[in-house]
């Protein structure tokens, strides 16, 4: 008897290329958009490892740059700062514009630091060039920048739309106790309020707008164990919102 042969079909799986190119895509998409809601540089980091380990067109450098085809390099910092910028309201946007034009032309680059958030615009004034040492008024040369800064506000304020300004005081875990001060706290506290009084002066203001606190050395941005990460900590934040936005 002749023995039945079963008859085998080949099975195209070829498909399977294209198919597990397209999770790769739509794994790195959701990368990207988890970054772009949450902004944060620990999600760049996850960016650009997916970017680099995916698609092999791109190479990093030791300081964290991208570098894409074409040798065009993009920083975390500038894919943060363009990331910001165009989720940022028109009028903070013009807001942040201003101030950093004034940092350029005035080289206050590293005393003035600028920052976009949900909140709005952050001012970080550094307070070793702003204050001398465990003082808390102004030095003459900085309070004129300060007054500069206070007609850069109220040309962006709108009379529908008035500024909520935040000043926040920050120093280093080095204890002070002076005949003016008691502790770190007592000094942020002052040097908040100063500049606070200062930014008033300008007449476009509503002081209803302004509160100034301080935090002394309990909400470090740095290690207090180096001079640099102590110089980064002593700060003075200037938080910048619409009175409306919240």
């Amino acid at each position: 008897m002749a023995r039945n042969k079963r008859h085998e079909e080949h099975i195209d799986e070829t498909w399977l290329i294209p198919y597990s190119d397209l999770l790769t895509l739509l794994l790195a998409l959701f990368i990207v958009l988890f970054a772009i809601s949450n902004v944060d540089a620990s999600k760049y980091q996850a960016i650009k490892e997916a970017f680099n380990a995916e698609f092999g067109s791109g190479s990093t450098r030791d300081d964290g740059d991208i570098i894409l085809p074409g040798d065009k390099e993009y920083s975390i910092e500038s894919m943060d700062q363009q990331i910001e910028k165009d989720f940022a309201d028109p009028e903070m946007q013009g807001l942040f514009d201003s101030l950093e034009a004034y940092v350029a032309s005035n080289g206050l680059k590293e005393h003035m630091e600028l920052s976009m958030s949900d909140d709005g615009v952050l001012i970080t004034l550094s307070s070793d060039v702003w204050f001398a040492s465990g003082i808390a008024d102004l030095s003459q040369t900085m309070h004129e920048y300060a007054v500069s800064i206070a007609e850069l506000l109220a040309e962006n304020q709108k009379e529908k739309k008035p500024l909520d300004i935040i000043i926040t005081g920050h120093t280093d875990n080095r204890p002070i106790n002076t005949a003016s001060f008691r502790s770190n706290w007592h000094l942020s506290v002052a040097r908040a309020v100063n500049f606070m009084e200062i930014i008033l002066e300008n007449p476009s203001f509503d002081p209803r707008h302004f509160s100034a606190r301080g935090y002394g050395e309990y909400e470090p941005i740095a290690d207090n164990g180096t001079d640099e990460g102590r110089q980064s900590n002593r700060r003075v934040e200037v938080l910048v919102t619409l009175a409306d936005s919240k």
